[in-house]
């Protein structure tokens, strides 16, 4: 039976292991291709097609925040049985997203050099061509967002994640060949972005597939739907700007201040911490579906129940992940990608307090996203962006590279860490107290966790990284156990025993 006619029970679960699978691939991927990267275009010019990668994501704010807005839309009219409005909102999307594509293509192409100047004044020609070409393909994918954004807002997050797993593979393979072949940036940038258009293609089939609804056609194209995804749009497109700037600039600021080999150093143990941030992520991504789906429903016991657990789960998380970074990160990644390849220490512990923050603050975020209660959280990212932006440089010329990270860390404790998690147990009407009660215990297992690896690690030599990597692991899988045990309760327990349960089953149909 066709999915337009019975919806289909895309459990929550199933899309959570889909997305896990998509950043296991996109984190093997970086796993794979940085050794390769490091040693065979070198330290230099590895900095200077990071720093091109750094550019990209500004391409995204084409689409001026409208991604998260028909997601929550679409998901909105499917839970209430609303399921004639989804082929407006995709064929509204899927126009406004052409019209913005072509847009940005233009000033693409007459802004590429300005650009170039700005992030590599060293060597700015090198990257012109790279840039335009990359950016060009992937104007080309942004109209197929439309077709992603349909299947997340069907909580078929599994389809479209599976697209991205297929797409980080076989561009993983092409970034691979083209470095060892010695194709250049210009090859990189042609894989880059062919990889970005056929997944744009890939889920725009599978989205058709499940739902006739998901053929975008020019008559059902709405304004009056465009102005009821504009305006939501403009606070998740405020929210976009300043991540990008939040996350982004570091790489910018250290290739014009410091240049491009810099930022290789600086970048590659960034990237590897906060790709395994991002498996924390993607597990609020699939659900922010449904959680958009449960506000609609108003089941407010429902989303504190998933609020308070997502908590508890990210400090453990957060914990863990802490603790083999710390222990085993130094000397894992001079193996792996190169003696050259370290910012020094301070930089390094300042980019796992980053990990731990952020980690345990995507779950508030997650909140405020799916519930379109994201307007303060967008203003206090733009002040945290600013601050970020403006320390960064101030103190990149005085302490280098940690105090590009120094920055980060200081005005995201400065702003977003206090007002997201307000904003959040506001929107649930959570007391403080009752949060506090209920992380009392998690917040002294991973307490009593890092402590021991901070003693234990100071009487393990630098050097002796084996024996560090088990001893990190074998302290995540203490705390892991503590928390299963102490941390979650019963009922929480057999819930994600049935959520696994539920990943293995194929889904059914109504």
């Amino acid at each position: 039976m066709r999915a337009d006619r019975a919806a289909p029970a895309a459990p929550v679960g199933r899309n959570i292991a889909a997305s896990y699978l998509a950043r296991a691939v996109n984190l093997i991927a970086f796993l794979a291709l940085t050794p390769i990267m490091t040693r065979w275009l070198g330290l230099r010019r590895y900095g200077e097609w990071l720093v091109i990668a750094s550019i990209l994501p500004y391409l995204a704010l084409a689409g001026i925040g409208i991604d998260q807005t028909l997601a929550n839309r679409v998901a909105e009219a499917a839970s209430t049985g609303r399921r004639d409005r989804i082929n407006g909102l995709i064929s509204t999307a899927f126009v406004a997203y052409c019209a913005c594509a072509a847009c940005a293509a233009w000033l693409l192409w007459i802004g590429t050099g300005v650009l170039a100047r700005l992030a590599l004044p060293e060597a700015p020609a090198d990257v012109v061509r790279p840039l335009l070409i990359v950016g060009l393909l992937y104007c080309l994918a942004l109209p197929f967002n439309a077709f992603a954004m349909a299947l997340r807002g069907m909580e078929r997050v599994d389809r479209e994640r599976g697209a991205a797993a297929w797409s980080s593979f076989s561009g993983a393979l092409g970034l691979g060949a083209a470095a060892i072949g010695g194709y250049g940036l210009s090859g990189l940038a042609v894989v880059q972005g062919l990889a970005a258009v056929g997944r744009g293609l890939v889920v725009a089939r599978r989205a058709c597939a499940l739902s006739r609804a998901a053929a975008p056609r020019l008559g059902a194209f709405s304004a009056r739907i465009l102005r009821g995804l504009i305006r939501p749009s403009l606070g998740f497109f405020a929210l976009q700007i300043a991540g990008i700037i939040g996350f982004g600039i570091d790489n910018l600021v250290i290739g014009h201040t410091l240049g491009p080999a810099m930022v290789t150093r600086y970048a590659v143990p960034y990237l590897l911490i906060m790709g395994a941030e991002g498996m924390f992520a993607t597990f609020q991504a699939a659900l922010v579906p449904t959680i958009a789906a449960k506000y609609a429903r108003r089941d407010r016991s429902g989303l504190r129940r998933t609020f308070l657990l997502s908590m508890r789960l990210g400090l453990l998380f957060a914990s863990a992940g802490a603790i083999v970074f710390l222990l085993a990160g130094p000397g894992l990644l001079r193996l792996w990608a190169g003696a050259g390849v370290y910012p020094g220490a301070a930089a390094y512990a300042l980019q796992v307090a980053l990990f731990i923050l952020q980690v345990t603050l995507e779950t508030p975020h997650a909140i405020l996203v799916a519930t379109t209660r994201h307007y303060g959280a967008a203003a206090i990212h733009w002040l945290d962006s600013a601050l970020n932006l403006a320390l960064s440089l101030w103190w990149v010329r005085r302490w280098g590279v940690a105090g590009v990270i120094a920055g980060t860390v200081a005005a995201r404790f400065a702003t977003s860490a206090w007002y997201l998690f307000a904003a959040a147990i506001g929107v649930l009407d959570i007391a403080f107290a009752r949060l506090m009660r209920d992380m009392t215990r998690a917040i002294a297992l991973a307490g009593a966790a890092g402590m021991a690896a901070l003693l234990l690690g100071a009487k393990l030599a630098a050097g002796a990284t084996v024996a560090r990597g088990f001893l990190g692991c074998a302290l995540a899988a203490a705390l892991a156990a503590a928390f299963a045990a102490y941390a979650i309760s019963r009922d929480e327990r057999r819930m994600l025993a049935g959520e696994l349960r539920r990943i293995l089953r194929k889904p059914k149909y109504a």
